[in-house]
């Protein structure tokens, strides 16, 4: 076997593959497959035995075909530290060539002064068939604006706890209607969920994603593209470009039905963001964990207080709410919450402090969220600070 590959393809395949192969190791998981064929196309699959990477490259030259197994750490090491080609200077790029168990893979770089040099790296050979190819991708079940993806992410990951001991809510779900696509996560104390307009041609599902897979996915997305997502009894592929990532859902999973919850309050506030955030910045490190991070938020004389044994935080502004309003809850996540949520004004949602504590996006209408409240002190206990 022997082809040559551009440096820039080369490196996106390196920094692809990462995303599974795992570094330093020799078994399978630690190993790479590359397929050369007659047509100038290389494939390229890493598996570690939960998830596969593969992709297909096209700058390429191929001079005899073939397929051989070979360290990834080793191709990292090797590849990675060169400049591209930028036509004055750098690595055009890399022959991979192989006959028995001889693998070599050769470079040929120019330094920005002009001079030379010939760099090679000898790979061990692996068996090939230690490598389990996945299936291949199918059609679609849905598809989704990589940056879409992204966005809902960093609106929910916070929220999701992969170590919890709840079955069905240790990843992402993604639900569908007619109008919209809602993404949530939830550890069983906080909840947020971002939904977007329904665009795409699915009108009704619901998955549950795996945490691992999420955050796999998250890292093999290169550039802003298509998801192409195929979602198959146990198995689901996400195609983006010319690379695919394989991996598992839970079946048999139900996600909880949290949507009702979101409806559940009797009064309502609208409070600045920006105004939630300085009150809260306070707290941040002196939440008392062994105490649940304890954040006491109270509503009187229109006036909000947030405060805790160590610290207090008052807005005199006036909120339009004529009662009176205590809660406890989970500082930590409250903070995290009102992070997470993209809108400069939020409506804060409640009944009483028995009740769930939740925040709407005011402008935007896009992202909600719940805290459940902590079970408050005995009245006779007094405030450190006062």
């Amino acid at each position: 076997m022997e082809f040559y590959i551009d440096t820039n393809e080369l490196q996106r395949v390196v920094r692809l593959l990462g995303a599974t192969a795992k570094t330093n190791e020799s078994g399978p998981a630690g190993l790479i497959l590359v397929e050369a064929f007659e047509n100038n196309t290389v494939s390229f699959l890493s598996n570690n035995g939960l998830m596969a990477i593969s992709t297909l490259a096209t700058d390429v030259i191929v001079k005899n075909p073939g397929t051989i197994s070979v360290s990834y750490s080793a191709v990292k090491s090797f590849v990675m530290p060169f400049s591209a080609w930028n036509e004055t200077f750098g690595a055009k790029g890399f022959t991979f060539s192989a006959e028995g168990k001889d693998i070599n893979l050769k470079v040929d770089n120019v330094y920005e002064d002009g001079k030379k040099s010939k760099g090679r790296l000898k790979l061990e050979s692996f068996d090939a068939y230690t490598i389990r190819q996945p299936k291949p991708f199918g059609e679609p079940t849905f598809e989704l604006n990589s940056n879409i993806f992204k966005t809902a992410l960093s609106k929910i990951l916070y929220a999701i706890d992969p170590n919890g001991n709840k079955a069905g809510i240790q990843g992402m779900n993604i639900r569908f209607d007619e109008e919209n696509i809602y993404f949530a996560g939830t550890n069983g104390v906080v909840l947020s969920e971002y939904k977007i307009k329904n665009i795409s041609t699915l009108p009704e599902g619901n998955f549950v994603l795996k945490h691992s897979f999420i955050m796999t996915l998250k890292s093999a997305i290169l550039e802003e593209t298509m998801l192409l997502v195929e979602i198959n009894k146990s198995d689901i592929k996400v195609k983006m470009g010319n690379a695919c990532l394989h991996g598992t859902i839970d079946v048999g999973s139900v996600y909880p039905n949290y949507a009702p919850n979101l409806e559940s309050y009797e009064n309502m506030v609208k409070l600045s963001k920006d105004v939630l955030i300085s009150g809260l910045a306070p707290f941040i490190d002196v939440l008392d964990s062994d105490d649940h991070n304890r954040l006491t938020l109270s509503i009187s004389d229109k006036k909000v207080t947030m405060y805790n044994d160590m610290a207090e935080f008052e807005y005199n502004g006036e909120v339009d709410f004529l009662d009176s309003f205590i809660i406890d809850v989970n500082g930590s996540f409250m903070s995290q919450t009102v992070f997470a949520i993209k809108d400069d004004s939020l409506y804060m949602k409640f009944s009483d402090d028995k009740g769930l504590l939740i925040f709407d996006s005011a402008n935007f209408e896009d992202q909600k969220a719940i805290i459940t409240p902590i079970r408050r002190r005995n009245e006779g206990i007094s405030r450190k600070h006062s």
